[in-house]
């Protein structure tokens, strides 16, 4: 099936408003899958629960910003999503052998599909996001809704269709009616500073 162009975009992605990374980024050496997706979230022993973490930048001029930026490649009323910053460039969230999502490299009908559900749990594609910036579902496509799953032993989140409770994503779209990228550079987005700290 061709891909629908009119339907297809690139979006900075965000998950309960929370940044998205890998487990290499969080974890670093010691991460045995590092390509699987997670948030910049990390357990606090002062509250016992898992909380976001913020950078602080004091630049006084905008900073490229470090956030996934991936493009939402549409065929009919369901969408491939290939990673277009810098870390894992040109890979597809897809499911491994137990469900997790991560960053894989594209292997065709086998690659994870995702429907985007609106907040009722419709199905929607970018004909229906008439504003820049949109919270939705993903639903792995046959499949179960999205859901965030705390892994053990190191603490960190995971996302699968298969445990955890339903979270949304949240979507910036960049640019519309968007073909096919082909090349090899991961696109720039830049950002406005600010400082934040640890969301306790």
């Amino acid at each position: 099936m061709s891909t629908d162009q009119k339907r297809s975009f690139i979006a900075r992605i965000r998950c309960d408003n929370t940044p998205m990374v890998f487990f290499q980024q969080m974890l670093g050496s010691s991460a045995r899958q590092g390509n699987l997706l997670t948030t910049t979230h990390r357990y606090s022993d002062l509250v016992k629960k898992m909380v976001r973490v913020h950078k602080s930048h004091n630049a006084t001029v905008p900073i490229r910003s470090d956030e996934m930026i991936v493009y939402f490649r549409c065929y009919d009323d369901y969408y491939n999503i290939q990673i277009r910053s810098e870390g894992y460039l040109g890979k597809y969230f897809s499911k491994n052998p137990h469900g997790l999502l991560g960053a894989f490299a594209g292997a065709g009908g086998s690659t994870t599909s995702f429907n985007l559900l609106n907040l009722n749990q419709g199905i929607i594609t970018l004909d229906d996001l008439k504003k820049d910036e949109a919270m939705v579902y993903l639903k792995a496509r046959n499949a179960g809704t999205i859901k965030r799953h705390l892994m053990e032993d190191p603490k960190v989140y995971a996302y699968t269709d298969q445990l955890g409770a339903p979270v949304t994503f949240n979507l910036k779209i960049l640019e519309r009616d968007v073909p096919y990228p082909t090349g090899s550079t991961p696109y720039l987005l830049f950002i406005e500073p600010r400082e934040q700290d640890d969301d306790y």
